[in-house]
């Protein structure tokens, strides 16, 4: 199991709180213009500077709609973001664009959450290179791939991306082959022992994202990280509120359900202390006021 008290010096740590002036500054003017355009309920997406603030991998307003969420970056055909560790930009294409929207189809767009987990783990590699290294990583409900993208640029030995979406699994495939990543590919994967067994202690580091949702999933997830993970590897799980839904009470209730299929949740130093470094203030408050976010750290007991 990783030592993160050993990855986090005080050198490093006022290092890396000095966050660059000109990121902050265009998180903030693009939080404000979306925010601007979420009130008055028009797309933003045609508009150049919302193009431009929507490729800087920003946290924006989530709205409910009939069978999922929305927002104005899900208009565009793709986004773009740049890894503050590697200064690589990740480009992802979006199947939300077109006129069946996300209702069903939730893995087609960039969320809020993905980007959230995509900024722990640069954060995680800048305040230690070697966090990743040479790590087997494996995505659960990968989506677009932004994360998976993101890990295996950040050093990780291998990358599998999963889905248990042909549509989305397509995409994903697209994203990784359009960043030209080649310790990266994408696998079909139902939550739950028999698919799992596929996979059993192969990886290293489980990341995921918005995926406790639902109750009904709860034992199959916990199931699949449990088979997955090696004996000393850690699940990194993130989850955001949203309208309706208690970030708190969801993972309190999967954090019961997984310790009974052999997970322990644990604290993990060097989260806890980059997760407020990736954030502006305004972004925050968006954040806050949907419920709020957490990172859950599991291992095997």
């Amino acid at each position: 199991m990783m030592k993160d008290e050993e990855y986090i010096t005080a050198d490093a740590t006022n290092k890396e709180r000095s966050v660059s002036s000109e990121l902050i500054r265009r998180r903030l003017l693009s939080t404000f213009a979306l925010t601007l355009c979420a009130i008055a309920n028009e797309s933003c997406a045609n508009d150049e500077q919302t193009l431009i603030e929507c490729n800087n991998g920003n946290i924006v307003i989530e709205s409910a709609v009939p069978g999922a969420y929305q927002q104005q970056c899900f208009d565009l055909p793709q986004r773009s973001f740049i890894l503050e560790s590697t200064n690589d930009t990740i480009v992802i294409e979006q199947g939300s664009s077109s006129t069946r929207g996300v209702a069903g189809r939730t893995g087609v767009a960039v969320w809020n959450s993905g980007i959230l987990l995509t900024r722990l783990l640069d954060k995680l590699c800048q305040i230690d290179p070697s966090y990743l290294k040479e790590k087997v990583v494996l995505e659960l409900g990968c989506g677009v791939a932004l994360a998976s993208i993101a890990a295996a640029k950040l050093g990780a030995s291998s990358v599998m991306a999963t889905d248990n979406n042909e549509e989305v699994l397509a995409l994903a495939q697209r994203n990784i082959e359009a960043n030209k990543i080649s310790n990266a590919k994408t696998s079909s994967l139902q939550w739950g022992l028999l698919d799992a067994f596929e996979f059993a202690e192969t990886a290293d580091v489980i990341i995921g994202s918005d995926l406790t949702y639902n109750p009904n999933t709860w034992r199959s997830l916990a199931e699949s990280m449990s088979t997955i993970l090696k004996a000393g590897g850690i699940v990194i799980y993130l989850s955001l509120g949203h309208s309706g839904f208690s970030v708190t009470g969801e993972l309190d209730g999967f954090t019961s359900v997984a310790e009974n299929v052999g997970l322990q949740k644990v604290y993990n130093k060097a989260i806890e202390r980059a997760l407020p470094q990736i954030l502006s203030r305004d972004e925050i408050n968006i954040i806050d006021a949907n419920g709020g976010v957490r990172v859950m750290v599991l291992v095997k007991k």
